[in-house]
């Protein structure tokens, strides 16, 4: 409260200082503040002073140490500073910046640790380090600075090294197996004892890798590993069992091998107590075997790589199959006719009692599409071949001996006709009075006949034993072979007739009036002269004028009869006269 100030003259005088109560600053020790005051008359009095003490009792402000420095820093957290154990070693070491400090005085504030110093190996676990700070008037301030060393090394084990070794005979593992158990180094210093699922010497062991893995912990739970590996080997080979007999089958039909060759394939065991599959080049049921032997063999192995080939068997493919044979075709003859009735039907060569044919070689096939030999039973192309029905067997074999046959049917006809050489023409005449000639001699014709046949030829006129007409005879020579041919020849007796026909009844003269009123006679009618011939014929004579059907004049007319007959004997021995008188007459 600021002091007050009276006067005589009764102002009000206002003391005044250096300081003005609330607003000024005053240092820590003693202050004096003076206060003085005048009057308007310039009276002065300083008589008003009081001391202003400033204590400091205001602790310093301490900041813990920052920037934290360590091998193994790992973080902050929950007030710690956390940090790991140096490699190999139980402690950690640190260092850090020195606290920070402020004090209000601004005089020198001395810093005390309560534990470990920057620069310090600080061993695993928790630790509290506290730091106080005193400023120069004994008022002081602290900070906790909290430090985790955590053991975060793991355990390091020293495996035995890896082991090999082989199945028991006839199983798929191995046993009594005997290693030495691991070391274990770790930082901590303390005994551990590595632990596994495995147990030397306890365990048996699968064929194959076993990675046999050990574990430590220390007690800051701490997980260290080592493996080795236990590698089993399998030595045996696998077995195979029920390999099939060996097999004969046929050919497949018209093939030159056999497919579908089926079997019961063989199976397989091992100690591994897998089961290995045999395998082979073949599938049954699934390839083609040729003709001949065929080894199916079979190999397994089993996952170790064991092998075993004992399984073999043979396929024999046997071909039974006959080959195919067709009979020629395309044959070919001088005196090629037909086919017909299973048989080529030919004629004998010209003149001669043989056939020549040839044909082509008989077509064969045969489903091994190996060479097929052909023999003929008989007859070769080429051959001639006598009259007669002829079978050709024409065998097919094949390189396995299987047969097919066929048969081929000639039929060799004699188609030729004998050849008749006939005498010559002969020429006679009628004997006298008769239409007739007789004792007519000839010479039996020549037959000549490919056959080589002595043929005797028939006809119905007998040399020297028959009566020929007038005219011509065809005299006609057959004769026949023994296939029937039959050939002819012709020679001609001609009877020739040299008698002229005889007129009989040749009419006598006539003598007629002419007609009333007219100077010729009509209607003359005389019985027509007839005529005989030794011919048997009935020529009839002929006249320029016909009885009954004329005019003659007056006068005298000759009638003259002719007759011939068809061998053109001519006889004009008839005539006769008609005499025609007028009214007038001066006969």
């Amino acid at each position: 409260m600021e002091p007050t100030a009276t006067d005589n003259s009764k102002e009000t005088p206002v003391p005044v200082a250096d300081y003005t109560s609330g607003d000024n600053m005053f240092e820590i020790g003693n202050t004096t503040v003076q206060y003085n005051v005048s009057d308007s008359a310039g009276n002065f009095n300083d008589s008003c002073s009081f001391v202003i003490t400033v204590e400091d009792n205001e602790s310093p402000m301490i900041d813990c140490p920052t920037n934290v420095t360590s091998n193994n820093y790992i973080g902050e957290g929950y007030g710690l500073v956390n940090v790991s154990t140096d490699i190999g070693s139980p402690n950690a070491t640190l260092t850090w910046d020195p606290p920070v400090t402020r004090d209000n005085s601004g005089g020198l504030v001395t810093v005390m640790s309560s534990s470990f110093e920057s620069g310090d190996m600080i061993p695993y676990g928790t630790h509290t380090i506290t730091f106080t700070a005193t400023d120069p008037y004994g008022n002081i301030d602290t900070c906790d600075f909290g430090l985790n060393v955590e053991d975060n090394e793991d355990p390091v084990l020293i495996c035995p090294p890896n082991i090999t070794t082989t199945t028991v005979e006839g199983s798929n593992q191995a046993v009594n197996v005997i290693w030495t158990d691991p070391i274990v180094i770790d930082n901590s210093d303390e005994d551990i004892t590595p632990t596994s699922k495995y147990n030397p010497g306890k365990n048996e062991f699968d064929i194959g890798r076993t990675d046999v893995i050990y574990d430590a912990i220390d007690n800051s739970s701490n997980a260290g590993t080592c493996t080795f590996i236990v590698t089993v080997t399998d030595p045996e080979a696998p077995d195979i069992i029920d390999c099939p007999m060996d097999i004969i089958v046929n050919t497949t039909t018209g093939e030159a091998i056999a497919i579908n060759v089926t079997w019961m394939e063989p199976t397989a065991t091992d100690n591994s107590k897998a089961t290995p599959v045999p395998v082979a080049d073949y599938t049954s049921g699934d390839n083609m075997f040729a003709i001949g032997n065929t080894t199916v063999q079979y190999n397994v192995s089993d996952s170790a790589g064991n092998f075993n080939d004992s399984c073999s068997f043979v396929i024999t493919v046997e071909d039974n199959e006959s080959p195919m044979i067709d009979c020629p075709t395309n044959v070919t003859s001088n005196n090629y006719i037909r086919e017909g009735y299973g048989l080529v039907n030919v004629s004998t060569d010209i003149g001669s009692p043989n056939a020549t044919l040839t044909w082509d070689p008989p077509v064969t096939r045969d489903n091994s599409g190996g060479l097929v030999t052909v023999m003929s039973s008989s007859f070769e192309s080429g051959d001639m071949i006598p009259y007669g029905t002829h079978t050709i067997t024409f065998t097919a074999t094949d390189l396995y001996g299987n047969i097919d046959t066929c048969d081929f049917g000639l039929n060799v006809e004699d188609n030729e006709d004998p050849v008749l050489i006939c005498p010559p023409n002969i020429t006679t005449t009628t004997v006298e009075g008769s239409d007739q000639a007789v004792n007519v001699n000839w010479a039996d014709p020549i037959v000549i006949d490919n056959s080589d046949e002595d043929i005797t030829p028939t006809s119905k006129y007998t040399s020297g034993d028959n009566e020929f007409d007038i005219g011509r005879t065809d005299v006609l020579y057959d004769a026949v072979d023994s296939s029937g041919n039959a050939g002819t020849c012709t020679f001609i007796v001609t009877v020739t007739d040299d008698e002229a026909p005889d007129i009989v009844d040749c009419p006598m003269d006539t003598i007629v009036n002419t007609t009333t009123g007219e100077a010729f006679a009509i209607n003359v009618i005389w019985m027509e002269p007839t005529a005989t011939d030794n011919s048997g014929e009935t020529p009839v004579p002929i006249a320029d004028y016909i009885s009954g059907d004329n005019m003659f004049v007056i006068g005298i007319t000759t009638v003259q009869y002719n007759v011939s007959d068809s061998a053109g004997n001519f006889n004009d021995s008839c005539s006769f006269v008609i005499i025609v008188e007028g009214l007038l007459s001066q006969y």
